[in-house]
């Protein structure tokens, strides 16, 4: 099986031109070595992509966002992961700060500092509570690279070995994948930062469509405190 640079994994759900136009947008610009699309939704190939470089897989059923990764990951193996919402945008040279920072040592997870379109700080160094394991976002980051406890699954970098030693947990179906594989892979070894120069900004909860957020979020949260509590 061929092995990239850089794979960047889009778990779709939605409209499939909008993620499709996002796909090109990091083919033509050359962000990625390859761009991946795993449609939770099922929904077949838009005809935007017939013919390009650009994957669109399908698995059997929604697999929530970590199992999409990991799905996506496991058909395309890269040195380099990206997985990313669709509807993130990246300031010039974020991704390629992101990238390069993981190949510093012991970094195994990177992100940008994500904010709302209205300039607020949405996820920053992730932290997490001393007693209820609640995770925190909004710290900024200071210098070149903070670490941290955890960082926003909705751009979230890794490298190869993260993915396959580490890995999401998909029973989280929606929501704390991204903490949760933020502390497994600190327990393991790896450092979590933040790049301070690297910006991206979402609009945050475009992409959910109905997949019960407040479900997940409660039902998860309780999960995730009695693993770590």
């Amino acid at each position: 099986m061929a092995r990239y640079p850089s794979v960047a994994i889009l778990v779709h759900w939605g409209d499939p031109r909008a993620t499709a136009e996002v796909a090109m947008r990091y083919h033509r610009d050359r962000s990625f070595s390859k761009v991946v699309v795993v449609a939770n939704d099922l929904e077949t190939c838009p005809s935007e992509l017939n013919g390009s470089d650009i994957s669109w897989i399908i698995p059997h059923r929604n697999l929530g966002f970590g199992g999409g990764c990991n799905f996506g990951a496991s058909r395309y193996h890269g040195s380099k992961y990206a997985f990313l919402n669709a509807d993130v945008t990246f300031k010039p040279g974020a991704i390629s700060a992101c990238l390069e920072a993981l190949d510093l040592p012991n970094v195994g997870i990177t992100a940008p500092a994500l904010y709302f379109p209205n300039g607020g700080l949405q996820s920053g160094c992730g932290s997490i509570s001393k007693y209820i394991k609640a995770p925190h976002v909004r710290a900024l980051p200071m210098g070149s690279l903070r670490e941290c406890e955890w960082v926003t699954g909705a751009a979230l970098f890794c490298r190869h070995e993260v993915a396959e030693s580490v890995g999401f947990d998909g029973s989280y179906f929606l929501g704390f994948e991204d903490v949760d594989i933020g502390l497994r892979a600190i327990s393991s070894g790896w450092k979590v930062v933040i790049v301070s120069r690297a910006v991206a900004m979402h609009p945050a909860r475009t992409t959910l469509n109905g997949a019960r957020p407040v479900y997940y979020g409660v039902r998860n949260q309780i999960w995730f405190s009695r693993r770590y509590g």
